[in-house]
């Protein structure tokens, strides 16, 4: 069976935590220990220009401060960062400029990291050979009173990278690990890698003497226990006690794809389920190649980027001569006319932009009203008439009929035509109210009212006519807790939601919630029902929208809601991250 190697993410996490813990035996700087917190939280952001600014600020600093170590520890932390966001050639970029800074300064103490860095490129990119040169490299470069630390990490990634690998090398590197270790922090760290090559290897009794030591130095030593193999380890443990179904479930858990699977082939191994095992091994091999094609694909389109940036920056200056030249050559009688035709042109250009956003707002605005005419005669015509004509029919036969007829069939038609009065009605009262809504400011009977007042006086109003709807209600908000609105247009908000949710849930349950979230008044509409497709999400809120169009009503309910809504300075959203049914979200300012 062929082996892999182990996953970036590991990796990078790993050497990050190795990079952190080699601090050198200077004072303590609490301007130096701030700006380092800033960056480690900056790390795992996807903010890159937030994490490259903190970055900036503390390499600035400890550059000043002569903190040597901290300094090229600084690049150190950058490198890695655009590795762990797939930016390899900036990456390897960046580690060459590292190399020729500690050339230039002669700082032999550190060579080592450049090599450490190349390590982690080629180990993130898969290709174990050249990850191995460059990690041999740097552990010669070490010292082992000095680099402890780092001597310790070059190790662990060694063992990692071979973890997946057939031999002995896993266990020679992690062993190494081990011997050498000075902390808790970093002998559970490698007796985490030694589990998992254990555990690839199908040895239990060297996995469970590994998850015991791992364990007493967690119960002995919380705050030195390195966490980073934790999921695995459960993993492994309950494969080996024959758990498998509990050890695929924990595979879910894990991010990258390709470590995923290439547990879950161990794991059906293990089990002797050699169908599964193969078919996990298919999927990994398809799983690597879409990987491999989009780090290339990446790296092609950093590559093109650094290629256009250099061909602007020589088309500048090709420019900035042409114009010197043109300067001495043409004086200032060319320089006007240049300036004039430029000018000229700008105003043109402009003026036809300004036309055209002209006539494409009008030709939008046509299309929009010609849309809303269609959508309301349609909606109008079907949603009125058919009503009405129920209306008329079960009339008819009440007054022809009325002698022949039972109790209970006139006790029907009654709720019949009850029913249809009130489409008829809704529809009407929608039309009209939206109408109002967009013609009248609603701002200027706002009121202070309780939360939990208003909430709780809507859910004792609503009683779903539908047995089997259950209705419930939730806060999370104090008493105390008052917020200024309008009172009544917020109330038809939440009854519209409600009667909304009961009018697409045939069975299961309806949930109001009342919450306070970031300056936010949250109420929330929950069910269980038809849901929303993730197509239709964007388009719900609109005028005569419906995803049904043989569902009773104009299609104007959620259109009134986000209007109201908007007005009151909120919104009204669906919870796309809800698939159990529908949740609409109504959001107001607190103050």
């Amino acid at each position: 069976m062929k082996r892999w190697t182990f996953t970036r993410v590991t990796l990078l996490l790993m050497l990050l935590l190795a990079c952190l813990t080699t601090a050198s035996a200077q004072e303590k700087d609490a301007e130096e220990e701030r700006l380092h917190d800033i960056v480690l939280t900056c790390f795992d952001n996807s903010d890159r220009e937030a994490f490259y600014k903190a970055n900036n600020e503390y390499r600035a600093y400890v550059e000043e401060k002569g903190y040597e170590e901290k300094y090229y520890n600084s690049w150190n932390n950058e490198i890695l960062y655009d590795i762990n966001n797939d930016l390899y050639y900036q990456a390897l970029k960046k580690t060459e400029e590292m190399e020729n800074i500690l050339k230039k300064n002669e700082a032999k103490d550190y060579y080592h990291l450049v090599n450490y860095l190349k390590g982690v490129f080629y180990g993130t990119r898969e290709n174990n050979d050249l990850c191995r040169e460059y990690l041999m490299k740097a552990l010669e470069q070490t010292d082992p009173e000095k680099n402890n630390a780092d001597q310790v990490a070059i190790y662990q990634m060694l063992a990692n990278i071979s973890i997946f690998e057939e031999g002995e090398e896993g266990y020679k590197w992690s062993d190494k690990a081990i011997a050498i270790c000075k902390d808790n922090y970093g002998l559970a760290g490698s007796l985490g890698v030694k589990a998992m090559v254990a555990f690839t290897h199908r040895d239990k009794d060297i996995f469970d003497d590994c998850y015991a030591r791992i364990d007493s130095i967690k119960r002995a030593a919380p705050d030195d226990y390195h966490p980073i193999y934790e999921v695995y380890m459960e993993m492994g443990r309950r494969a080996f006690n024959g758990e498998y179904e509990k050890a695929i479930a924990i595979t879910d858990s894990i991010l990258s794809e390709s470590e995923r699977l290439g547990f879950l082939a161990v794991i059906q191994h293990i089990k002797g389920d050699l169908k599964a095992e193969n078919e996990a091994l298919v999927r990994l091999i398809n799983a690597k190649e879409r990987r491999n094609n989009e780090i290339s694909v990446l790296t092609v389109n950093e590559i093109s980027r650094d290629i256009e940036l250099t061909n602007e920056r020589h088309q500048r200056r090709r420019a900035e001569l042409y114009t010197i030249i043109a300067i001495f050559a043409f004086l200032g009688v060319i320089i006007i006319l240049l300036s004039y035709f430029g000018w000229t042109r700008r105003k043109h250009l402009a003026l036809m932009k300004a036309q055209n956003r002209e006539l494409e707002q009008a030709r939008d605005h046509a299309e929009e009203s010609d849309r809303m005419k269609t959508a309301f005669i349609r909606n109008v015509s079907h949603q009125i008439r058919t009503p009405l004509n129920a209306v008329s029919g079960f009339s008819q036969i009440l007054a022809t009929q009325n002698d022949e007829l039972a109790e209970d069939e006139r006790q029907d038609l009654a709720q019949r035509i009850e029913h249809n009065t009130n489409v008829i009605t809704n529809s009407l009262n929608h039309m009209i109210a939206l109408s109002e809504v967009e013609s009248v400011h609603i701002s200027d009977a706002y009121e202070p009212v309780s939360c939990n007042a208003f909430c709780e006086e809507i859910a004792q109003a609503f009683k779903p006519q539908n047995e089997r709807l259950a209705f419930s209600y939730t806060s999370s908000v104090s008493d105390k807790a008052k917020v200024t609105t309008n009172k009544e247009m917020l109330k038809s908000i939440v009854q519209e939601l409600l009667f909304n949710a009961e009018k697409f849930t045939k069975e299961g349950k309806i949930i109001l919630a009342n919450s306070l979230e970031d300056n936010l008044w949250k109420i929330s509409v929950t069910d269980t029902g038809e849901g929303i497709a993730a197509e239709n999400i964007e388009n719900i809120f609109g005028k005569f929208s419906k995803v049904d169009d043989f569902s009773e009503g104009l299609g104007l309910g959620l259109t009134f809601c986000k209007s109201i809504a908007l007005q009151l300075g909120g919104d009204v959203t669906v919870d796309k991250d809800y698939h159990e049914g529908a949740r609409f979200i109504v959001s107001i300012p607190q103050g």
